[in-house]
């Protein structure tokens, strides 16, 4: 018999896979053309349109599109680092939803962080199409995509209930940052480079703290405070007894809470030298006097509720965990019977003297309650709004009025106004799933290293969901890329637990 290699026939292509090969190579035969000729044409139209463009909008005009152009060349195809630190240090470091600048196109107003995220996906696509990212399957997938399929829900149902357009815009603009999920999960590649990026967090949250703490000393120092709230920040005079002092909350304050639990929790790792703690103590102390100055009392609770936390897991055993979780909700549920009478008269004598901005969290509440009950099944969607008399704030000029609210400072209520019962158990799920994929990596963990950075991370995210119920965080674009973010670590630590991306924690 000869020696012939047989090929057996390519089966099990499907339709799909034929179809995004032949883009891809038309894609690619055009972008990066093998012949020389055409690439010659390609240049020589090219440089036809610039010098047309110069000529039409004048030479400042053409050296700025050039600029733009060789920067969105650079952002598309150059190296993921580049767009990454980009999109998530403007996210982190932006504020809620003001801009420093802003365009109108096309009847809406663009911000730029929506250009940051088209030019984001814009960059992981070329990357697909170079086979430079693949998508690496996880549990925190089924979560997001529930957690997805919550906002499609409350958006199809606010067309269908024909609500304001322009207020059904804006409101679905924000949860589309919820796409920087494949992006971070494709382009953050193995545990080193999260890491790399954990280092750039800190810096960029540490040099936000620092100089949020340099500006209330000089204000304290000189006496003078400013009243304002844009887009860097909230600035506004507190009058705490006989003096009156500034409160500075810096865009990005949601990173001193996290920092600050995930550092805790590092302090407690045994591989970290003496040095390495003492940092971590150092740290603490720059987050915990950044979140001090800002006296935002959610920010208190949630720092609170976090530091909790991290203290439950660093417990090492599962089962004390377990008896520890199991008589905190024993002893809860026996103090609420034994005071309910007590603390309802304890409340009820207390709510005159609340501050305005936490009796307008109860009316608005109380305005987006009667809203469900409206359409208790499937939500009023998106757009929808209600009236209530509740918190009106120009630059802490306190005052009631009747107020039309589109969203809720209860972000687990605007779940249950915007979608129902079926939204509300949607969005739960998500959220609770994603917290107990978290969970569930811990005990995995066999680096030291991830297992305390693990347990930071969960925590915080924890006291986030709770104190989600007096701050709308996660609804804006920012908490979307936070829980974006936040699964892509989970896909990361998994495959590397799971041996596909082995690399020593470098730290």
């Amino acid at each position: 018999m000869s020696n012939e290699t047989i090929v057996a026939p390519e089966t099990g292509r499907g339709l799909l896979r034929v179809a995004r090969d032949r883009i891809e190579r038309f894609v690619q035969s055009v972008i990066f053309p093998e012949s020389r000729a055409l690439l010659i044409a390609e240049e020589a139209a090219i440089a036809v349109l610039a010098a047309y463009f110069v000529y039409a909008r004048g030479a400042m005009m053409g050296a700025a599109a050039a600029f733009a152009i060789l920067f969105g060349l650079l952002f598309a195809f150059g190296p993921p680092r580049i767009p990454l630190a980009l999109f998530l240090g403007y996210m982190a470091a932006s504020h809620q939803f003001r801009s420093v600048a802003t365009k109108q196109f096309g009847g809406i107003e663009w911000h730029p962080r929506e250009v940051l995220l088209f030019m984001l996906l814009f960059h992981w696509g070329s990357k697909l199409l170079q086979r430079k990212v693949r998508w690496r399957h996880d549990l925190a997938d089924i979560p997001m995509l529930i957690y997805g399929a919550f906002f499609v829900e409350i958006a199809v149902c606010g067309l269908l209930r024909e609500n304001d357009l322009h207020r059904w815009i804006s409101e679905c603009r924000y949860p589309v940052f919820l796409a920087s999920y494949v992006v971070f999960a494709g382009l953050v590649r193995d545990k080193r480079t999260l890491y790399q990026g954990f280092w750039f967090l800190f810096t960029l949250g540490g040099a936000i703290a620092g100089l949020a703490i340099l500006f209330f000393l000089y204000t304290w120092a000189t006496g003078s405070v400013i009243n304002t709230q844009n887009a860097f920040g909230e600035y506004v005079p507190r009058q705490i007894g006989p003096l009156l002092l500034q409160s500075v909350r810096p865009n990005g304050h949601i990173m001193f809470e996290i920092l600050l639990t995930m550092l805790a929790a590092l302090f407690f790792c045994p591989a970290l030298s003496r040095l390495q703690r003492i940092s971590c103590v150092l740290g603490m102390g720059v987050f915990g006097a950044a979140i001090g100055i800002g006296m935002m009392r959610t920010a208190y609770v949630a720092s609170a509720l976090s530091l909790v936390l991290a203290g439950y897991f660093l417990i090492p055993s599962r089962a004390t965990r377990r008896s520890v979780l199991s008589v905190a909700i024993i002893g809860g549920v026996t103090a609420a019977l034994f005071s309910a009478a007590a603390l309802y008269t304890f409340l009820a004598g207390l709510a005159p003297v609340l501050g305005e901005s936490i009796r307008g969290r109860f009316e608005e509440i109380r305005g987006a309650w009667n809203l469900f009950l409206q359409y208790p099944l499937l939500g009023a969607g998106m757009g929808s709004t209600f009236e209530a008399m509740g918190f009106v704030s120009k630059t802490s000029t306190l005052a009631y009025g009747q107020a039309e609210y589109q969203t809720v400072h209860n972000v687990w209520i605007y779940f249950l106004s915007k979608g129902g019962i079926i939204g509300f158990t949607m969005a739960a799920a998500a959220l609770a799933g994603l917290y107990g994929r978290g969970v569930s990596l811990i005990d995995r963990a066999l680096d030291p290293i991830d297992r305390y950075l693990l347990i930071g991370l969960v925590a915080s995210f924890g006291g986030q969901l709770v104190a989600s119920l007096a701050m709308p965080r996660l609804t804006y674009p920012n908490g979307h890329v936070y829980i974006a973010f936040l699964a892509a670590c989970w896909v990361v630590f998994a495959h590397d637990f799971r041996g596909k991306n082995n690399a020593d924690s470098p730290i």
